[in-house]
């Protein structure tokens, strides 16, 4: 099955959820595993053309050339969607969510993610060659040239959503560089964020382009909470 973005809300049942007290305190990522089919719970910020959207199924994205299947992006791991960047043009797009780390509890981020970068080297007449390139900002217009990176940081939740700063950036979580495989299949990211307890943060996924489609999956986006000791 071809893999797609849903523009669609998915409609579901209410659920009740009952608090236990293994679970009480725990750090709530909304709708972090995309299974209402859409990306309620997220905030979104683009900048250009590029999205981020729910999809499912295998997704095989394209370039100038067509679609190019050993460069497809893997249906998500767990349940049936999760979500994915996409774009046609030089652009940034980011994904966040605010969660709160309660204080005197031991907090993990872990989620899934695979990527697919189309950056070839050839399809923009680039002089830069393929693969990625991680300068310390997300611009993409002509003189950004080369950008394409992908990043998971975890930041003040008040910053603005492009600020790289160190003040800002309270943990980086995940970060392409160069020479890195071009394409990579779902596996899980973790990240130690007790030294953060107490404080609310914002979890933010971010994709910028210039030279060609990096389309990026995330799957399973959650905070593991337990008790100290």
């Amino acid at each position: 099955m071809t893999g797609r973005r849903l523009g669609l809300v998915v409609l579901l049942g209410t659920v009740g959820v009952l608090a236990t007290a293994g679970t009480a305190g725990a750090a709530t990522v909304e709708n972090g595993a995309f299974e209402r089919g859409d990306l309620s719970g997220w905030k979104q910020d683009f900048f250009g053309p590029g999205a981020w959207s729910p999809y499912e199924g295998v997704f095989e994205g394209g370039d100038m050339r067509g679609p190019v299947p050993d460069l497809s992006v893997p249906a998500p791991p767990q349940g049936t969607f999760g979500a994915i960047s996409d774009q046609g043009e030089p652009s940034a797009m980011f994904i966040s969510q605010k969660v709160r780390l309660r204080a005197n509890r031991r907090h993990r981020l872990r989620f899934k993610l695979a990527y697919s970068n189309r950056n070839f080297g050839t399809v923009r007449g680039t002089e830069f060659g393929p693969g990625f390139f991680t300068p310390n900002h997300f611009r993409f217009g002509k003189a950004a040239r080369p950008n394409q990176q992908f990043r998971v940081d975890v930041m003040k939740p008040g910053a603005s959503i492009k600020s790289l700063k160190d003040k800002d950036v309270l943990e980086q979580v995940y970060i392409t560089e160069r020479g890195d495989a071009r394409r990579k299949e779902y596996r899980t990211v973790t990240a130690n964020l007790t030294g953060l307890a107490g404080k609310t943060v914002r979890l933010r996924f971010a994709v910028v382009v210039t030279e060609s489609p990096l389309n990026v999956g995330v799957d399973a986006v959650k905070v593991k909470t337990k008790p100290l000791g």
